[in-house]
């Protein structure tokens, strides 16, 4: 519980450090993450090698290619996070996380051909309305809040599908996405938009990203391997909750009716969700337990 509480709390207050990274640009904040991610999760896997071997990935065509998309999904999500943080529209960010497990429900109906009770369609319908509502007001429907949900909720999929273990899945990623970092980091010194190197507070901050990634990762699975898929459900609202805590009362972001209304849909929304989550892992354990007092008798 220490370890998943932890992790949530590390990614609820995030924004806070990516603000701190001003003046950079999300573009080199982006580049420098996927830098030390790979030289963090490279030093993680030395210290302990993954099980079947550096190469296991490589032996699998249709799990290397799922894995590059799973990376340009995972460096959207990135990208579009950063620039809604520099962007003041943390609000946006906090929308787009709440929308997540709701578009993980809808994601399982149309990919894995998984079926869902009426409460949770009704969850789903709730958030659609939610953002039918928002888009009353044109200019400030949250566009990067909806990038965010999608590419998260598209990245967990391809990370089901093509089940891969969790820490050497990530600096595969980052093996594929070096490229695209050497490419912005070249582009960002030729146009005089390279921060780092200018001053040691930022650049050791920006050195830092691959710890700041993939640290809440880490205890998120030490965490998840321990906890009842029910807790885990509701432990990982603490980070919308946080960003939205966030945005209101420490960066005084505006927040009108329509906005309190649609995150009002939404918020019911999560109840449906964590009340089905809750029935679900009932009716397992009540299974469970007539099963083995079946082989018992």
């Amino acid at each position: 519980m220490i370890c998943a509480v932890s992790a949530f709390l590390l990614w609820g207050f995030l924004p806070i450090y990516w603000k701190t990274l001003a003046p950079t640009t999300a573009l080199e904040v982006i580049a420098h993450r996927i830098v030390w991610s790979f030289v963090f999760t490279w030093a993680i896997l030395l210290w302990q090698p993954p099980a079947g071997g550096w190469g296991s990935i490589l032996k699998e065509r249709q799990r290397l290619v799922g894995l590059i998309f799973s990376a340009l999904l995972l460096v959207g999500n990135w990208l579009s996070y950063v620039m809604a943080v520099q962007q003041d529209r943390v609000l946006e960010v906090s929308l787009g996380y709440f929308i997540v497990p709701l578009l993980n429900i809808l994601f399982g109906f149309l990919f894995l051909r998984e079926r869902f009770s009426s409460w949770q369609w009704l969850a789903i319908g709730l958030t659609a309305l939610a953002l039918i509502n928002l888009m009353r007001q044109a200019e400030q429907f949250p566009w990067l809040g909806l990038i965010i949900a999608l590419t998260f909720a598209g990245y967990g999929l391809m990370r089901k599908v093509i089940q891969v273990q969790g820490m050497l899945g990530l600096w595969m990623e980052m093996v594929i996405l070096m490229p695209l970092s050497f490419i912005l980091l070249w582009y960002l010194s030729q146009s005089d938009g390279l921060y780092f190197g200018s001053n040691w507070d930022l650049s050791l901050l920006l050195a830092t990203t691959g710890v700041i990634t993939s640290l809440p990762l880490l205890l998120f699975a030490a965490g998840a391997r321990r906890l009842p898929l029910a807790t885990l459900g509701l432990l990982q609202f603490i980070a919308p909750t946080c960003f939205f805590l966030l945005g209101i009362f420490l960066y005084e972001e505006p927040f009108s009716q329509i906005q309190a209304i649609s995150f009002g849909l939404i918020w019911i929304a999560v109840v449906i969700y964590l009340s089905q989550i809750q029935r679900q892992t009932r009716l397992l354990q009540e299974n469970k337990a007539q099963t083995v007092h079946r082989e018992s008798v």
